[in-house]
Formats: structure tokens, sequence, C-alpha cells
């Protein structure tokens, strides 16, 4: 039996916990413009791109989670 998609909803779910109690900092897309079944290449290396654009914008975030830690 695949049981992949069980693990990663799990996983998922514990890191956006982790995150809404403050242990986490989590970059994700709001909304991912491919699916698992997606073969193009443009379309992958297009969301590819979404990350290190998502690191920029939050990266004032990041910085104030690491500073609350640090103190």
């Amino acid at each position: 039996m695949l049981t992949r998609w069980k693990r990663y909803n799990e996983t998922r779910e514990r890191i956006f916990s982790l995150e809404a109690e403050g242990k986490a900092q989590v970059f994700a897309p709001d909304r991912m413009p491919v699916d698992n079944s997606t073969r193009d290449m443009s379309q992958l290396a297009a969301a590819h791109r979404i990350g290190p654009s998502l690191a920029c914008r939050g990266l004032p975030a990041l910085r104030e989670f690491v500073d609350a830690r640090l103190i």
C-alpha cells in the first residue's frame, strides 16, 4: 500500500503547527502553480523561481524570528 501521501500530509500539518506555535518560520507559496503530474519544464522552472522571491519577501520576518530566539 502506498502511504507517501499520508506521510507528506502529516509532515506538512506538523510543520504548519510548529509555525503556529512560533517554533518555525515557513516559506510556502499561497498557491502552488504546478501539481504533482506537471511535466512542462517551463512551468516547473517558473514554480522553482518562486522560492527565492518568497525568501526575499520573508527575510524581515525570518530576521525577527531568529532575533527573538537569540535573546
